[in-house]
Formats: structure tokens, C-alpha cells, sequence
């Protein structure tokens, strides 16, 4: 058996799976079959965000002890087999790359990676023995947790195709629907699409254009749909379709988390247009309106009113109106705050960028969209990301909690980078140009201790693969620490924030100046220029370059021109034999460590 620290066994993974993402990891002894828990942590992974499962190594409190498996071709057999086995698991979520056999050094046994991809809403729940309510997991606080039967009625809520707000409600009539409501949105609209056919619609026929009314073709049932009674019903009959029905507003004098202690509330029973016109002219009222004119009509909104009103009609139109949870809406001195019930159904990576769009309900959204008040599906939150941004403020900051079944959307309204922010960034770059991600991660992490992927995403509304990108940059120029792994995985302020390593302005490369940078580039010429070089010649240009200064991995391979994986395996040969040695040699993982060579000679 072989003791070896967790970050260790992580670091190697990530290099050998070439793997970027802080998706969760699980290890489980296999000697010599698969083990039982196996399937329980596939069912929780599908339904949560994804990760990977390592075969033969066993887990201590702060040590892995890899075993490795002796049989990975049978053990592989053995599990593709029971993914097609339906009394074993609903449904087969793998391919043939889904498992990678990774062998050991020095060594016969193997060890074994799957990689379980999130499902899709459509998919889940994804259980096992053939019992949707006794065989769902789902992953919390990396463990697996059996689901509840109303975590398991949501799921399958969510996975039918057909739109819940689209449901015929047959024992509702027009006595159920707010006249006055029904008449102000008729009046909306005919003032924002003059001449458009449904204007001059009856009653009865103008309710089933915009999705109010409906006429199942395939059972010819008919009558008032969950949207019409959203957005039009009486209070009482929004009640007995919906027990508690609440859309609460709170205006507060200290910072949201003093949602008790309201200055202004408004608690609505109501029916959604209503909560409309009700709630956001409280949330602009001490805005300053704007005085600009379109041709002859006058624009009375400026960008904050627009990203204000996008915000409380995405609360509207996507909460999950099965759920019995109040919405609500907090305005503090510090932003606002929108929560509903009902996790978002696009993944939070591209929420604030993009356009994709799943909508929950979509009747509702057509209705808004017909009167000038939502924009178009998928639109909304990247927009109100890209107001805030030009505004100066810190971009919005999203939460899609899938355990309290909660979406949050969170506008600050404090600036991006106070002074003293900005003078501490130069004081540490030395004249270095950061990019707005940069600046971003390292305040930060100066304010909270800490900064990791998902806040940084939600912070810039960036890809995750740049939000990678850029921390990677920051780790390997010292500024940044990685600490901890997993969903755990974040990243705290480095040496060179604190001038415990030399940093030059664009180097380009970590705290190696230019002039170094070139020297050592005349050096490694003779193997970057011959993709073919031998091993020996490779190795005798690496120990010649960490002769001359501590090198990282990723500065060797950018010097060589060899790919990182390969550069891995040679540093680790020549540290094995001692003609390289750990810059840190107390932390042979320390995420800004560097290479120096052993007793050698160069050639000055």
C-alpha cells in the first residue's frame, strides 16, 4: 500500500485527466469488485453538478492510501454491465470515455476514474434499484444523501415537457380572474401594439391568444390555465390552487441581512400584474429619472429602472409555483435582493453571459413579453450583468441553490473597486497591468480571505474556462495560494502580495524578468527547436535552466515547447534521482512551486 497526501494524489489526477474544473471527487477501495456504494454515489453526482470517482484508492482523515485494482479490465466489464441494467440503474448515463485507466508507478495495479456528467433536468432523478423514492441520491457536503419524496416529486415536476403554467385548470371560471386586472393589461397592450389583430379580439378569444385560456386538442378538456390565473385571478382563487401565495417586499435601513426590520413592506396576495405595479414603483422611486425622447415619445427609464424592473419580472416569471415559499424582494442602502423558489433550469455558468434559456414558465413570460415588460427569453439577466458592469457596480451575484430549492439574484449597489482597493494593486503589481478579473480576484480575496471559481464567475460573468485561466495566472506568479481541493478548492492571497518574492512588471512569466526570460530561452534553444529531441538532451537543458533560476512546471514546458503532461514526467524523474529539488521542500504541492537543480555545473 501507498500512503500519499491528498493534494498529491489530486495533483497528479488533474495533470494525468488534464482537469480543470472543481467538480467533486470520491474515492473507494475496489480490490477486487466494485463496491456497493458505488451506485449510490453515481445517482448523486447525476442529480447534483457532476464529478469523478477514483476505483482503488481508500480514503484516511488526511491521507489516501492508493491500493490500485489488479483486474481493471474485468472491473470495467463488470460496471458497463451493470450500467445497462436497469434493476441496477435507471438509466445509462456512461460512454466509453467515461472511464480511463490510470496504471501506477512502480506498480502493477491500476487505479480507475469515472467521470459521471451532471444529468440534464429532463434525465432525473437518476436512481438505483429500480425505486425512484428509495434509490434517488443527491450530493451534500461531499457525501451522498437519500431524497426526500418531495426532492423526488420536484424532479420529476421539472422533467416533464409539458409547461406547468400551461395546466387546465377546469374548475375555474371568469368569475375567479380580476376584471379591473384583465381590463389594464388589455389597455397595455393596445397602447404597445397598435393595429395587432388581437386588439380587436372578444374577451374569451383575446385570453386564449395570450395563453390564459386553453383547449386541450388530444382530451378536449378546456378552461382557464395556471398562467391566466397568475396573472389575472382574484386573491382566494389564487389561493385554492396555491395554499400560501406571498410575494414579499421589504425596504430596510441597514443591509439586507436586517430583513426584519423594514422601513416599507409590501406583502402581496395578489395576482402577479399586480405585484408588478405595486412593487417596482417602490424600488425606483428615489432613482432619478431621465428626460430623453425616442421620436416623439418620451423615455422615462433609465438603465437602472430597466435592469430594476428585468430583475422583479425574472422573479415573477420563473418562480416555482408548485412550491409553497414566499418570493421576496429586499431594497437596502447596499443593492437589492430577489429570491424565489425554484432552482434555475440553465446552468449558472451561463447565466449572466449568453442567451440560453429553459424556461419554467413560459405562458407567463409571453404574457409580460406581449405588454413591453420582459425581454425576450434568455435575455434578461445577461443584460441587467452588462448594465451593472458599465454602471461600475460588482456584478451581480447569482446563487442557484438546489438544496433550499432557491434562486438568488443580488445587485449590489456598492462600486467595484473603492481607492484604497486600487492603491493596493499597485502597490504589489510594481507598475503590472491587471486585467478587470485580476483586480477582482485579488481584492477579493484581500476583503473575504479567500476567492474561488464560482465567485469569480458570478463577480465578472466571464467563461469558467477564462475564470480558470486567469487564476491560474495569479497562482503562478505567487499573488494567489490554492488551498484545499475539490468543491473545496479556493484560493487565498500569495507571497507576492506580501513582497516574499520579486515580481517585475510584465514579465509575462511569474517573478522571472525579461532579461532572464531571454537568457534562459538561448539556453532550452536546441530542444525547442527539435520537437524530437532525445530524453537525455531534454534533461540536460531542463537541469541547465533550473540551474540559473527556480522554474515551475508550466515555465519548463513554455521554454522546452513540450507539452505540460510530459514535462510532469520528466521534472518527477529527475526529483526522483535527485538532480532536481523542490524551491519548497517542505510542500511538494505548494501551488507556486518551482525547480531547482542538484550539484550542477553550468557552463559561465
Amino acid at each position: 500500500m501507498n500512503p500519499i497526501s491528498k493534494s498529491s494524489l489530486l495533483d497528479m489526477l488533474r495533470e494525468r485527466l488534464q482537469e480543470s474544473e472543481s467538480l467533486e471527487w470520491e474515492f473507494k477501495a475496489a480490490k477486487g469488485n466494485l463496491p456497493n456504494s458505488l451506485w449510490e454515489t453515481v445517482s448523486a453526482f447525476a442529480n447534483t453538478n457532476g464529478g469523478w470517482i477514483v476505483l482503488g484508492v481508500s480514503e484516511g482523515n488526511d491521507k489516501f492510501v492508493v491500493e490500485g485494482v489488479t483486474r481493471p479490465k474485468h472491473l470495467i466489464q463488470e460496471f458497463h454491465n451493470l450500467a445497462r441494467n436497469s434493476n441496477k440503474i435507471n438509466r445509462d448515463i456512461f460512454s466509453p470515455d467515461s472511464i480511463r485507466v490510470i496504471p501506477l508507478e512502480d506498480s502493477t495495479a491500476s487505479i480507475i476514474v469515472i467521470r459521471v456528467l451532471e444529468a440534464s433536468r429532463k434525465m432525473r432523478p437518476v436512481y438505483i434499484s429500480g425505486n425512484a423514492y428509495k434509490g434517488t441520491f443527491v450530493r451534500r457536503n461531499e457525501g451522498d444523501y437519500s431524497c426526500t419524496e418531495e426532492e423526488v416529486n420536484r424532479m420529476m415536476r421539472e422533467a416533464s415537457e409539458d409547461s406547468p403554467d400551461a395546466k387546465i385548470l377546469k374548475e375555474y371560471s371568469w368569475d375567479d380572474l380580476d376584471l379591473p386586472t384583465f381590463r389594464l393589461y388589455r389597455r397595455l397592450y393596445d397602447a404597445i401594439r397598435k393595429g395587432d389583430p388581437f386588439t380587436s379580439y372578444e374577451d374569451d378569444d383575446f385570453l386564449r391568444a395570450i395563453g390564459g385560456y386553453r383547449i386541450d386538442r388530444s382530451t378536449h378538456e378546456e378552461g382557464i390555465t395556471v398562467a391566466g390565473v397568475l396573472m389575472f385571478g382574484k386573491p382566494a382563487a389564487i389561493r385554492d390552487w396555491r395554499t400560501r401565495h406571498l410575494i414579499d417586499y421589504r425596504s430596510v435601513a441597514g443591509s439586507e441581512k436586517d430583513e426584519h426590520r423594514w422601513l416599507d413592506r409590501v406583502v402581496w396576495e395578489g395576482n402577479l400584474l399586480g405585484a408588478f405595479y405595486q412593487i417596482y414603483p417602490k424600488l425606483v422611486a428615489n432613482l432619478p429619472v431621465p428626460f430623453r425622447l425616442a421620436g416623439e415619445v418620451r423615455i422615462d427609464e433609465s438603465d437602472v429602472h430597466v435592469s430594476l424592473r428585468e430583475a422583479l419580472i425574472n422573479l415573477l416569471i420563473h418562480t416555482d409555483y408548485a412550491e409553497s415559499q414566499a418570493s421576496l424582494i429586499i431594497q437596502s442602502p447596499q443593492g437589492f435582493l430577489f429570491r424565489n423558489p425554484g432552482v434555475s433550469r440553465v446552468p449558472e455558468s451561463d447565466l449572466l453571459h449568453g442567451n440560453r434559456s429553459d424556461l419554467r414558465n413560459p405562458e407567463l413570460v409571453k404574457m409580460f413579453h406581449l405588454i413591453g415588460l420582459a425581454e425576450e427569453a434568455g435575455t434578461g439577466l445577461p443584460k441587467i450583468a452588462a448594465t451593472w458592469r458599465d454602471l461600475g457596480f460588482q456584478v451581480p451575484l447569482v446563487v442557484n441553490d438546489r438544496e433550499r430549492y432557491e434562486f438568488t439574484l443580488d445587485l449590489s449597489a456598492i462600486h467595484l473597486l473603492p481607492n484604497n482597493d486600487r492603491s493596493w494593486l499597485r502597490s504589489i503589481g510594481k507598475g503590472r497591468h491587471w486585467s478587470v478579473a485580476e483586480q477582482l480576484a485579488l481584492v477579493t480575496a484581500r476583503r473575504e480571505g479567500s476567492v474561488n471559481n464560482l465567485t469569480l464567475r458570478q463577480l465578472t460573468g466571464q467563461h469558467p474556462t477564462d475564470v480558470t485561466r486567469d487564476l491560474g495566472n495569479l497562482r503562478d506568479s505567487g499573488f494567489l495560494e490554492l488551498k484545499g481541493s475539490g468543491r473545496a478548492a479556493h484560493y487565498e492571497l500569495g507571497p507576492a502580495t506580501r513582497g516574499e518574492m520579486p515580481v517585475t512588471p510584465d514579465s509575462g512569466y511569474g517573478a522571472i524578468a525579461k532579461l532572464m526570460w531571454r537568457e534562459l530561452e538561448e539556453i532550452a534553444e536546441p530542444v525547442r527547436l527539435q520537437p524530437r529531441s532525445s530524453r537525455v538532451l531534454l534533461d540536460s537543458i531542463i537541469l541547465e535552466l533550473c540551474a540559473r533560476t527556480p522554474l515551475s512546471r508550466p515555465e519548463i514546458a513554455k521554454l522546452t515547447q513540450r507539452r505540460p503532461y510530459y514535462v510532469t514526467e520528466v521534472v518527477r524523474g529527475l526529483v526522483a534521482s535527485g538532480q532536481l529539488a523542490y524551491l519548497y521542500a517542505e510542500q511538494p504541492t505548494h501551488p507556486s512551486q518551482r525547480y531547482i537543480a542538484v550539484n550542477f555545473k553550468t557552463t559561465d
